[in-house]
């Protein structure tokens, strides 16, 4: 059941699946990660043109930021998302915080809801920011988020690999790695459910005579990938690779680096669910070669790939001060290098998916 108080012109909602819990005060605090008390704004965002864009957008904000002015607000639309649409709002007046204290706003793309859990990325986002590792979640509206942003840039496939972002990057997935289940929160590893998931959901044809015709061409038969996936998980299920919390889409775009504090933060964690630990490092040297178009040689080197993870296992030994032995980074890589592969399929799947459903100007078949 639903409750709503209204205020301010928003609603925020009360939803428990078991009927309403009233709930003391302080024990609302002490609930940080939970999602029924994030401000909800009963708005949905028209992205059809930019005057609607704007008015709905800027609806949102004078419930979020009531102090804002709107003549001083400015708009930034994002256009870098091959998921979701992305727009920024931030004060440019007097006394305004200007772009570092912009707000950002994510419009869910066309069905993406087939392939992210929403609700759990809500839960992932309260709790990661009390961890330190992103933005606040300020609001959630009827297509999207309102959260904070990141100040910084994303690293390019030539600075990643260079000191400080790959120890930073490092650094910051073992510490997130490090987040612990809460009591009775499941953590059996996302992989192969997703995948399974996902391939009951690929298109066999489209209405797109051209892009039918590719699909016919270039991508194998749907019994031909659950094989795939078949013969992937029987082998890396056996290397036992450690189940963590994952981000699970670490994009060079989802990284930032704040140059001026020394300090990366991860972003966009709508995939972030417990993982194989190999499965989330695996994925990230992957994007090295696929930034914006194939580029093989951007793939890391063994040299490379063992120094970020000696600068990543020294992370998660932190706490207990216990060294990196050889035996141990080499089982690592072991299993990082098996796991590339499946990262490279899983994204394959999610394309197909995406090239039915989105409306975003992205060729995902390739």
């Amino acid at each position: 059941s639903v409750t709503g108080i209204r205020t301010r012109g928003f609603v925020v909602m009360r939803t428990k699946r078991m009927g309403i819990v009233e709930k003391e005060e302080d024990e609302e605090k002490e609930e940080e990660d939970d999602v029924d008390y994030i401000m909800y704004v009963d708005i949905m965002v028209n992205d059809a043109n930019a005057e609607l864009l704007r008015r709905d957008v800027f609806a949102i904000i004078r419930t979020v930021r009531s102090s804002w002015k709107e003549k001083d607000l400015r708009l930034k639309v994002f256009n870098d998302g091959i998921t979701n649409k992305i727009v920024g709002v931030y004060d440019d007046g007097v006394g305004g915080d200007g772009v570092d204290g912009m707000l950002l706003l994510r419009i869910y793309g066309e069905n993406t809801d087939l392939l992210i859990d929403r609700d759990a990325e809500m839960r992932n986002l309260t709790r990661l920011h009390a961890a330190g590792c992103c933005p606040p979640l300020h609001a959630r509206f009827n297509n999207g988020l309102c959260y904070g942003y990141a100040v910084g840039i994303c690293p390019t496939a030539g600075s990643v690999t260079s000191e400080p972002i790959y120890r930073l990057t490092a650094t910051m997935m073992a510490r997130i790695h490090s987040i612990r289940a809460k009591p009775g929160q499941p953590t059996d590893p996302c992989l192969f459910t997703v995948f399974h998931r996902w391939l009951d959901m690929v298109p066999e044809s489209f209405a797109d005579t051209k892009k039918n015709d590719r699909y016919r061409k270039f991508i194998p038969k749907i019994k031909t990938l659950r094989t795939e996936v078949e013969v992937l998980e029987r082998h890396l299920v056996d290397l036992d690779s450690p189940v963590v919390f994952c981000h699970n889409d670490l994009l060079l775009n989802n990284i930032v680096y704040n140059k001026s504090e020394g300090t990366v933060t991860f972003i966009d964690y709508e995939y972030a669910a417990f993982n194989y630990q190999a499965f989330d490092i695996g994925n990230h040297f992957a994007v090295y070669c696929c930034i914006e178009e194939p580029n093989y040689r951007g793939y890391p080197k063994r040299r490379y790939k063992k120094r970020w993870l000696r600068e990543y296992l020294a992370a998660l030994h932190a706490e207990t001060g216990r060294g990196v032995t050889a035996t141990e980074l080499r089982h690592l890589y072991v299993q990082v290098n098996s796991f590339i592969p499946a990262a490279h399929l899983f994204w394959a799947v999610w394309g197909l998916i995406q090239s039915y459903h989105s409306d975003i100007g992205f060729d995902y078949l390739g």
